[in-house]
């Protein structure tokens, strides 16, 4: 071992990462690999961008002068340490949290995950792990660390500035202030919009998709992740054709629907539904607006195991080359990263409809995520149920048009992820 340099122990570590845990090592790679730097402006072992995992050799080698020699599993810790926040996304969760802290719960929720697995337990000397917040999610250690450090040493909520490579060290010479650690496993940095919406689809893509759906990581990765607030699959339950009756359940009541003041089945079996989905993608629709929608999206794919979606975008017209069939199989091979979408700029909400009104097959649910703008009063729609799911400041005003039959109107913003 004294003999093997760190490019190859990092490479054993992928090849062990590999073999334990092939849904981190996909995240790896499919987020730029694992790259080891001589010399960085960072105070800390380990980073992540979004392009890319980065170990940075000049301070691990001054960490082993004093804790000894790093082994083939400290690298394997290191690596799933980075993809964990990917996974995780710990940095779009961090809303305006006080940005050390947050880093710090961070880390504890994601040490807990890692030192409780068997295939990568080796951390670091001075990472963050406490046994009292096994199994918590990052948010509730945020605020349990909030209540302990606010007045030892004066911390509060406020954010703190951006994360750059000055900030970033400072970041973690005051976390050091209140831990006193000399040696900081990673450092936290920002990561730009675009690059960590595509690291979001592409986890959720791999997690999704990962076949090995029992194994004590991977469960314990879905518990830390946030709650979803919007209860889609409540929803949907009452729409689909037949339920009712074929389902002896029904007499049951679940729990969740009498939280949320509706009467619905407690669902003993996956039931079928056939929904169609239609994404406004005209100039009013924002990148955020059409993140959002693509979140609402992937909650309703992970809401049912059996199911036809027929998703596609529109703005002035339906755009044919958007669309896409998705059911339970195909939908392992969709993309969301991938996914093209189309627009001419303008409004027309008609034609979404229209295409619904001349399709030759019907639907359980017809979805239409819009903001609302146009002029729609004389719409007249009554072939299927319909959801309107509008967005941004015309959720103040908008109301389904009389002679749109069978409607519900759901308003989200940024909190309902």
């Amino acid at each position: 071992m004294a003999g093997k340099t760190i490019y190859s122990l990092v490479n054993e570590a992928f090849l062990e990462l590999v073999y334990w845990h092939t849904m981190i090592a996909q995240v790896v790679m499919s987020c730029g690999g694992v790259e080891v730097v001589e010399k960085s402006p960072f105070n800390a072992m380990a980073w992540t961008d979004g392009k890319g995992i980065f170990l940075n050799k000049e301070y691990i080698k001054k960490y082993e002068e004093t804790y000894g020699k790093f082994s083939t599993k400290h690298y394997m810790f290191l690596i799933a340490h980075e993809a964990l926040h990917l996974m995780l996304l710990t940095l779009s969760r961090m809303d305006k949290r006080n940005r050390i802290l947050w880093n710090m719960a961070t880390d504890y929720a994601i040490n807990s995950a890692l030192i409780n697995d068997e295939g990568i337990d080796a951390m670091p000397t001075n990472g963050l792990y406490n046994t009292r917040y096994s199994n918590w999610k990052a948010e509730d250690i945020y605020d349990d660390l909030l209540k302990y450090y606010e007045n030892r040493f004066n911390v509060d909520n406020n954010l703190s500035t951006p994360s750059t490579k000055e900030s970033a060290n400072e970041d973690n010479r005051i976390q050091n202030g209140i831990t006193n650690h000399k040696y900081n496993i990673d450092v936290h940095i920002d990561i730009d919009e675009s690059t960590a919406e595509s690291v979001q689809l592409k986890v959720e893509d791999i997690m999704r998709n990962h076949s090995a759906k029992s194994e004590k990581l991977y469960n314990r990765l879905l518990q830390l992740l946030p709650e979803v607030k919007f209860p889609w699959k409540e929803v949907l339950n009452k729409y689909i054709k037949g339920f009712i009756k074929s389902n002896a359940s029904w007499k049951l009541p679940s729990r969740r629907g009498l939280a949320i003041g509706t009467y619905l089945p407690r669902i003993m079996k996956t039931p079928f539904i056939n929904i169609a989905i239609a994404i406004d993608t005209s100039g009013s629709i924002s990148q955020d607006n059409l993140n959002l929608f693509f979140s609402h999206l992937r909650k309703i794919l992970h809401s049912f195991k059996d199911f036809n979606i027929e998703l596609f975008c529109f703005s002035t017209e339906v755009h044919k080359n958007t669309l896409v069939k998705l059911n339970k199989i195909l939908s392992k091979k969709f993309n969301f990263s991938d996914y093209n979408l189309e627009s001419n700029g303008g409004t027309n909400i008609k034609s979404a409809f229209e295409y619904i009104e001349n399709h030759r097959d019907d639907f359980d649910i017809f979805i239409c995520m819009t903001d609302g703008q146009d002029n729609i009063r004389d719409l007249s729609f009554s072939k299927t149920n319909v959801i309107w799911v509008i967005i941004g400041d015309n959720k103040k005003i908008f109301t389904s048009p009389d002679n749109v039959k069978k409607a519900e109107v759901i308003f989200i913003d940024e909190d309902d992820k």
